[in-house]
């Protein structure tokens, strides 16, 4: 039995987050993180309802982490992923979603099988309700994601065990990701851009550079 699991980070997102969960039953796992990133105003932890729906869910995980940088929460579903033994990590943001169109764990095996040789999977994305579809550039679908680690943010990370050998990622079929902004509160967008603002400007002063 191929077991997967999900890694989100949230914060304040119930709405999108009903949604995230209602689509991921399939799936053994969801690692959830609760908490405001580092530099983030507001409470340490969501207070929407998000982690008590969360919590409702069979299959989920629910952890709370606050006042970290986003590189130090995501490593803890990362770190989950090893003290659970877990070879397989699909990544998901709070205002994503997936639509199973098949038997997307048996398109894993498959393409395991035949190129064993890959740690990161590409999965077809559809951003924000466009009529399009793409091949995810971000780190998706991990093999063995325990010997992974975030540096910085959702697309900065490293491999510190092996070395994947070819940059041509194979394409999981029967499964698509969607991202849509649509459920999330006017004040979420608002936060999120002051803090946004916000950490440019640490950076900017911890480096002495104008970003």
């Amino acid at each position: 039995h191929l077991q997967i699991a999900v890694g989100c980070v949230y914060y304040n997102d119930v709405k999108s987050l009903e949604r995230l969960l209602d689509s991921t039953t399939d799936f053994d796992y969801c690692i959830m993180i609760d908490g405001r990133f580092k530099f983030h105003r507001g409470e340490p932890y969501s207070t929407d309802g998000s982690r008590e729906l969360v919590e409702k869910y069979n299959n989920v995980i629910s952890l709370q982490l606050a006042d970290v940088t986003e590189a130090e929460k995501r490593n803890y579903y990362l770190s989950m992923c090893e003290e659970l033994a877990l070879q397989w990590l699909l990544i998901l943001d709070s205002d994503e979603f997936v639509r199973v169109e098949g038997d997307f764990k048996q398109s894993i095996q498959d393409k395991f099988d035949l190129e064993h040789n890959h740690y990161i999977y590409s999965i077809m994305s559809k951003r924000n309700q466009a009529d399009y579809e793409v091949y995810d550039e971000k780190p998706r679908l991990w093999y063995e994601p325990a010997g992974f680690r975030y540096t910085t943010c959702h697309c900065c990370y490293e491999r510190f065990d092996k070395v994947e050998r070819t940059s041509e990622r194979p394409v999981i079929e029967g499964i698509k990701i969607e991202h849509d902004k649509s459920l999330r509160t006017e004040q979420h967008t608002r936060d999120w851009r002051k803090f946004i603002d916000e950490y440019q400007l640490v950076v900017e002063s911890q480096l002495g550079v104008s970003l």
